[in-house]
């Protein structure tokens, strides 16, 4: 660089001036950043060879567990029985039962009926839902878990019908399981007493009933895993349309029953061969084997149809029944809230004459008839208020009395068939046992009907006794407030004293009078819904009767067109007719049973989804109202 210096007396002079700068600077080694790409990428590819794949089967892995999880879960829905926490505060044969020590430890406490405080106090209740102790989780069949308890605290008759429907296909659900486990128990039974007749011993004897059984159950879980299967595709399938969703969730469902329905026909062939490969039996001796084993499970279809059959007719008895108990209850909700409209009737009345006569203005009667009405809707809203808190908290409590009742029963009830099997096990007469174990299990339904019917009855009268109370406080509260009501008219009305307590009784007089013709509809209603339920069961009655006639002529028709098939084949000799005949009734037998169970659970789910679409509806027009 160069300056120039300028100077007054000399000429200007160029200097040459050197001036160095100090910088950092960095070189790009292209070799160095080659391999250092090489290897970082060398790197990765090793990386992604040893970890992706474990990555990737971790994924799957855990893919797969989510979806057995989810598919245990629904089987765990789909199960007959669900599990329930009892709290083990009472039994009912005045003892506490200590579950929390996990030994079942009892020891007696006596009950203090109605003499706590508060409303547990005066149901009676007190010592028995007062103290919460830790409970057990035990296996009750879901139809057995609540029953009038549970409807009743339905607070609309729309919420209230869903749940008897509910109720009612959940029992269904229950006897299709329940005679399903009698005919699977009682065909293993038999198959052990035949094989033991026909001189097997163990250790075979229980080898060939526990291949059959484990077939059985194999059999059972592939069905449910294919329904499974197909659920969760039609659950993606038809995700925004639940109507459909709903409809083919139905067919599985009834396609599902169908197969495992025919598992112990299926078994029989299955035991003829193992008894071929696995004994030393003739084929003359396994045919009489399997002949009888044929003969006494049609025995078993004929007692397990009629036992659906009874079952069939006490559902709709008590579903009848129900509907009047509902029904009734709503009339007696419509009357109790009119009570307070019609106690601002009768004062509108005798208050226009005040106005006619000159004894009160218009306003003033406005006025007091509208502070009266906003009060009787508060003392409304209150009252049901409490009196739905306290049914609910009650029905709570109800339904752990049932469930521990039931419990009770449950075990009782297992104990006497393991002890009838452990009997039937040393014996080989398949006709007495046949008998003796549907006798047995008849006893325990009944028994179970029985206790079912207390705890109902026992729920409606409890539960009915805080509605009548609620009620009277309710009338109660309305009276006081027309003492007020009367004061207010009095102080502000120009009349005589005399004549204002003339309205007063008219009032009075006009209440009592309402409350009569209330009374005397109540009866009138009670005694229509009575015949109107006593019509039912005559109906009924017509309808059994039409249905086993039907019957009776479908299965002459189908055996004559048999006879005429058999009659008509010159192959066949007397003895494969006869065998084919008797194969062929069976197959009716198990067929029509079939049918009509279907025939019954298709009729209560159909209800079931009627009465939701109503609660839903229901639903909808509320909110609808509110919003306006």
């Amino acid at each position: 660089m160069s300056y120039r210096v300028r100077s007054g007396h000399l000429n200007d002079i160029c200097l040459p001036v050197t001036v160095t700068y100090e910088t950092e600077s960095f070189q790009i080694n292209k070799a160095w950043i080659g391999g250092a790409f090489a290897l970082g990428l060398a790197f990765g590819i090793l990386v992604t060879v040893f970890c992706v794949p474990v990555c990737i089967r971790d994924y799957f892995k855990k893919r797969q567990q989510d979806q057995e999880e989810i598919e245990e879960d629904r089987r765990k829905e789909r199960t007959r029985g669900e599990t329930v926490k009892i709290i083990d505060d009472y039994d009912d044969d005045d003892t506490v039962t200590i579950v929390s020590d996990g030994k079942g430890r009892k020891k007696s406490a006596g009950k203090k009926k109605g003499k706590g405080k508060g409303l547990m106090g005066k149901l009676g209740l007190d010592d028995e839902y007062q103290h919460e102790k830790k409970g057990k989780e035990v296996k009750i069949d879901k139809s057995f878990q609540t029953g009038m308890g549970g409807i009743l605290v339905k607070f609309t008759s729309e919420e209230a019908e869903s749940e008897i429907a509910k109720q009612d296909l959940d029992r269904v659900d229950h006897l299709s399981n329940d005679l399903g486990k009698e005919k699977e128990s009682m065909f293993l039974a038999m198959l052990r007493m035949k094989l033991k007749k026909a001189k097997i011993d163990d250790p075979l004897l229980s080898r060939l009933v526990n291949f059959v059984m484990e077939d059985i159950q194999n059999k059972k879980k592939m069905i449910e895993d294919d329904k499974l299967e197909t659920e969760a595709e039609l659950r993606v399938v038809h995700s925004k349309d639940q109507q459909t969703l709903d409809n083919e969730l139905e067919k599985i469902d009834m396609a599902s029953q169908q197969k495992e329905n025919k598992i112990l026909d299926e078994e029989r062939e299955k035991i003829k061969q193992d008894l071929r490969r696995h004994t030393k039996l003739s084929e003359a001796e396994i045919e009489a084997v399997m002949e009888g084993l044929l003969k006494d499970m049609g025995k078993l279809e004929k007692k397990l149809n009629d036992e659906r059959l009874r079952q069939q007719r006490a559902l709709e008895e008590r579903l009848a029944k129900r509907k009047q108990i509902i029904d009734f209850r709503n009339i007696q909700d419509k009357q109790a809230q009119e009570l307070g409209n019609n106690s601002a009737d009768s004062y509108e009345e005798e208050m226009k004459k005040l106005v006619i006569d000159g004894n009160l203005t218009e306003k003033q009667k406005k006025e007091i008839l509208n502070e009266y009405m906003m009060d009787l809707k508060r003392l409304n809203r209150q009252h049901e208020k409490d009196s739905q808190r306290q049914q609910l908290d009650l029905a709570s409590k109800l339904e752990q009395r049932r469930l521990r009742r039931i419990h009770q029963l449950n075990e009782k009830h297992e104990q006497e068939k393991s002890l009838l099997l452990h009997k039937a096990d040393k014996s080989t007469d398949t006709a007495n046992f046949i008998e003796s174990y549907h006798e047995l299990l008849q006893e325990q339904r009944t028994e179970l009907e029985s206790t079912e019917a207390e705890l109902d009855q026992t729920e409606l009268q409890q539960l009915d006794q805080i509605r009548q109370r609620i009620n009277r406080d309710k009338v109660q509260s309305i009276e006081e407030r027309g003492e007020r009501m009367n004061k207010a008219i009095g102080s502000v009305s120009s009349a005589d004293p005399a004549d204002v307590n003339r309205m007063i009784k008219a009032h009075k007089q006009r209440m009592l009078q309402l409350e009569d013709a209330r009374l005397q509809e109540q009866n009138r209603m009670k005694a229509m819904l009575q015949a109107r339920w006593e019509q039912k069961m005559m109906q009924l009655e017509d309808d059994e009767e039409k249905s086993n006639q039907e019957q009776e002529t479908l299965a002459e028709q189908q055996l004559t067109t048999v006879n005429r098939v058999l009659n008509s084949s010159l192959e066949l000799n007397e003895e494969a007719k006869k065998k084919i005949m008797k194969e062929h009734g069976h197959n009716m037998q198990v067929l029509n049973n079939q049918l009509q169970m279907s025939k019954l659970r298709q009729e209560k789910s159909m209800e079931a989804k009627l009465a939701k679409r109503e609660q839903k509806l229901q639903k909808l027009g509320k909110n609808v109202k509110m919003n306006f």
